[in-house]
């Protein structure tokens, strides 16, 4: 049996624990870096979904997550928020692609999505 390791505060935050994973994007001739998200990223990108009246708004939903996880090879994004809309006339191919490394790198699944939606529901008639 192997011996259990507790962890300290300081081992856990200093731990480097986000990871990155080459994606070939033929679409786009080469390899793209692809982080997961932090789990401040992760909210915010969330936050970034909820519509009105506790609608998902899915608008640009693809291009934001390739915009957070597309990193170069320092781990310094590709895409800044402001070119989100230029990114939406790229290959749906190639964002998807991308999209699909971002989301398992970040824990996203569809029940995460399903939930944050019944989780806005909630929050809108609580208030």
């Amino acid at each position: 049996m192997a011996k259990k390791v507790y962890l300290t505060k300081e081992a856990i935050l200093g731990a480097n624990d986000v990871e990155v994973r080459e994606v070939e994007v033929p679409e786009w001739g080469g390899v793209v870096c692809v982080r997961g998200l932090t789990g401040r990223e992760r909210q915010k990108y969330e936050e970034s979904l909820q519509g009105k009246k506790g609608q998902i708004n899915t608008r640009y939903a693809l291009e934001k997550l390739v915009a957070l996880c597309a990193v170069d090879k320092d781990g310094n994004r590709l895409f800044s928020d402001d070119v989100i809309a230029a990114l939406s006339k790229k290959s749906a191919k190639a964002l998807m692609r991308v999209a699909a490394v971002a989301t398992e790198l970040s824990g996203l699944t569809k029940e995460d999505m399903e939930e944050m939606v019944e989780n806005f529901d909630e929050t809108l008639s609580d208030g």
